[in-house]
């Protein structure tokens, strides 16, 4: 008797779409970098310009995204769209490099609440490593419970962390302002690309809500929908949170904090500040964790789908899960955990997300010229101006970081070149 297969179920809608997207977004970016931007660049008004930078560069590239997600309405994002347009090599590489920085997020949430813990069961000190592989496998089991656990937790966690923080700037800005100061002067063009790639971190996430394109009730309306609106609401919480500390630190104060948001708290919360400023963390990383999870597992299956040989990863239980895929994506996380090789992944962030940026807007170059009769639910306005600008400003990004910091991006080119290898290991081994 054959075992019966099933199929992803279209079971999501917009606020699920918006949830991840925040939930993703919303990090330990924001809680450290308002410092190291102040830092780079040393005035107000080029924080809130970088900060508007990384939010414009998001949406161009999630117009692009929407596109391609509502014309090829399946799982995985930019593995599936690489594939259709350049290949199904090309498209592994794309999905492994995506995939690891997926399973590399899942580990560092999961540690970094590890290490909160213990400021509320201090005896739990020194368990970080058992603590943080628990919390994985709790998330692979609301995974397990099935899509709608899983829309669940992800909207709950999301909408937690919108409110802490809505209460956090309410108030810094009832607090007493700051007294008025300059920085250090214009910064140079190598500290805005320093400060560019951290704040392409911050942002990270926010094509989120494609990965479960497959799983969304009306893709091509719901789709755009949580594009945009996850990422309006990332935006707006991001320039308050500058505005609310510049309100109440100076400049100078804020550009030598490491992290701004928990320093804000203890002084409109006092000896609460603490405990808001945990919460607060603990949430945001269990959020961005629980997506990194379940988009992961959607990276794996969209980047196997195609290949032979790979039946067993792209396995779907009957609630919608991809259990499989979420499995080796746990595992993989697990692993990264013991070893702690999420930390070299995450450095290298802010040059493969180009990469993975890049390939995307390619892929629809291609596909606009090759299939240009395809359904396209939702088209890019402005086509070639807003691809031509994103691959530009990409291709100067990456040719930036090569000479200002070699090291790191021959690592990442390295990173994207083991999935070949891969490739070829398993057809020698089918063979």
């Amino acid at each position: 008797m054959t075992q019966q297969r099933y199929e992803l179920q279209r079971a999501l809608g917009t606020a699920f779409g918006v949830a991840v997207g925040v939930g993703t977004m919303i990090g330990v970016g924001i809680l450290r970098r308002p410092g190291e931007i102040a830092k780079l660049l040393g005035e107000p008004w080029a924080i809130y310009a970088i900060w508007l930078a990384g939010a414009l560069y998001s949406f161009l590239g999630a117009l692009c995204v929407a596109e391609l997600a509502t014309m090829i309405p399946r799982a995985g994002a930019f593995t599936v769209y690489a594939r259709q347009a350049l290949g199904p090599t090309a498209g592994f590489a794309v999905g492994w490099t995506d995939w690891l920085l997926n399973s590399a997020s899942l580990a560092y949430g999961t540690i970094a609440v590890a290490e909160l813990i213990p400021r509320f069961w201090p005896r739990t000190g020194g368990w970080t490593v058992p603590a943080a592989l628990l919390l994985v496998a709790s998330l692979a089991f609301v995974q397990y419970k099935g899509i709608g656990a899983n829309s669940l937790a992800q909207q709950s966690l999301s909408l937690l962390v919108f409110l802490v923080f809505a209460g956090l700037i309410a108030a810094c800005f009832l607090h007493a302002p700051a007294s008025a100061s300059s920085g250090g002067g214009a910064a140079g063009a190598g500290l805005w690309l320093l400060a560019f790639r951290s704040i392409l971190v911050s942002y990270d996430g926010w094509y989120q809500p494609a990965y479960f394109t497959e799983e969304n009730r009306d893709p091509g309306r719901g789709l755009p929908r949580a594009l945009f609106g996850g990422l309006a609401t990332v935006t707006a919480v991001y320039l308050l949170i500058n505005a609310a500390l510049l309100h109440i630190f100076p400049v100078a104060t804020l550009a030598a904090s490491a992290m701004p948001v928990s320093d804000a708290a203890r002084l409109v919360a006092g000896q609460s500040g603490d405990a808001v400023i945990a919460l607060l963390s603990s949430c945001a990383l269990l959020s961005m964790a629980n997506a990194s999870l379940a988009g992961g597992a959607r990276i794996l299956l969209g980047a196997t789908r195609a290949l032979p040989g790979w039946d067993g990863i792209t396995e779907v239980r009957n609630t919608g899960t991809p259990w499989a895929a979420t499995m080796a994506t746990e595992l993989t996380a697990a692993a990264m955990i013991v070893s702690g090789a999420f930390d070299t992944l995450l450095n290298l962030a802010g040059v493969l997300l180009v990469v993975l940026y890049s390939s995307a807007y390619i892929s629809l170059v291609v596909l606009r010229r090759r299939e240009p009769a395809a359904p396209r639910p939702f088209r890019t306005p402005a086509y070639s101006v807003v691809t031509g600008v994103l691959l530009v400003s990409g291709a100067a990004f990456l040719c930036g970081i090569a000479m200002e910091d070699g090291r790191t991006f021959l690592a990442a080119i390295a990173c994207i070149g083991v999935s070949f290898l891969l490739l070829v290991a398993r057809r020698y081994t089918r063979q």
